[in-house]
């Protein structure tokens, strides 16, 4: 790639992806890698790279989280998470978390 594009240049930014529309829409950065926001502004468009679904990932060793999510309908309100403090993904979490 670089052979062929010699002027372009990659810069990889990591951060909240609930921050990189903004980003996109004020030309900090040319795209982002992000959630679908429920709305789009009209100065961006949306790629679908693949059809992604939101996944659980639990320790594999016994421990009580593991014990938490092994039964037959966990009471979620009780089990620990690690997820985005906002964006479009934290408001698709929550509303699951809320018909379950």
């Amino acid at each position: 790639f670089r052979a062929e594009h010699p002027s372009v240049e990659i810069k990889l930014t990591t951060g909240d992806a609930a921050d990189a529309m903004e980003k996109v829409v004020t030309g900090e950065a040319d795209l982002a890698i992000a959630g679908k926001p429920e709305t789009l502004p009209g100065a961006v468009a949306f790629s679908m790279l693949e059809n992604l679904a939101v996944v659980l990932i639990a320790p594999a060793l016994p421990c009580p989280v593991r014990n938490q999510i092994s039964v037959d309908e966990p009471d979620w309100s009780t089990v620990p998470f690690i997820m985005a403090d906002q964006g479009p993904v934290r408001r698709r979490i929550e509303l699951w978390f809320r018909r379950n």
